[in-house]
């Protein structure tokens, strides 16, 4: 793939999962949330504007900077990175072993809250769910309750069934029992079937969510990697609760 459409396939998968949080009025102001649903329908036409309001989230795109630096990608909306943060891959794995350098690296990248960043475990990673469950809202609009950091987290969920106007998905929700964060049993869902990406989607199919809202079609590879990173996530929450 050429490199300006790697760029376009990153910053499709950034919108797709910061979408929720835009309807929400977290991450952006209610306003601008059409210019991100127009770029979906018509990326090359939107791209520019949709690129400058990723640009100015305060939480993940300093997030995407950083895992650039780590790795020696030169883009910050390269598709692999986006994917690192929000699913997690193998640029994620790489970093594990350079615990030291990827704090000095964030908190250069976060230097408003860079005292936050100082009282982290030294095993923390750019990854969405260990922001979710080790820092929390930079924004301070997300109440730190284990509900709404469930829905906050990124899910991975398999869907079971279409309805008239939503589908149902099965998937674990993460909760809070006996003074630790568990990965609980299977649950069903239903969910809205207002996603841009729901023509792409079977029965059967694996998808992640954020804020209810159904982000992207995942292979099963993604699953691993995302529940991977989600428990090793919640591991470093829980080792602080003890």
């Amino acid at each position: 793939m050429k490199k300006g459409g790697e760029k376009m396939k990153g910053l499709k998968l950034a919108v797709q999962f910061l979408l929720g949080t835009a309807d929400l009025g977290i991450c952006f102001p209610l306003e601008k949330t059409t210019i991100l649903k127009d770029f979906l329908k018509n990326p090359t036409k939107f791209s520019q504007k949709t690129q400058e309001l990723v640009e100015h989230t305060p939480a993940c795109f300093p997030y995407f900077k950083a895992i650039a630096q780590l790795t020696g990608i030169q883009d910050p909306l390269a598709f692999e990175i986006v994917e690192a943060y929000f699913i997690g891959n193998h640029l994620l794995r790489n970093l594990e072993r350079k615990s030291e350098q990827v704090r000095e690296v964030l908190i250069r990248h976060f230097s408003k809250i860079q005292e936050k960043f100082l009282s982290l475990p030294n095993d923390f990673l750019p990854h969405h769910n260990f922001h979710v469950y080790l820092l929390g809202s930079v924004t301070g609009k997300i109440e730190p309750v284990p509900e709404v950091l469930n829905l906050c987290r990124i899910s991975w969920a398999r869907v079971v069934a279409y309805q008239k106007k939503e589908i149902v998905v099965e998937y674990r929700p993460i909760v809070w029992k006996k003074g630790r964060y568990v990965i609980d049993k299977k649950t069903t869902v239903s969910i809205p079937s207002t996603s841009q990406i729901i023509s792409e989607i079977q029965e059967g199919d694996w998808v992640a969510l954020h804020w209810n809202n159904l982000c992207a079609k995942l292979n099963p590879p993604q699953v691993k990697e995302l529940y991977y990173f989600t428990q090793k996530a919640i591991n470093l929450a829980n080792r602080g609760e003890d």
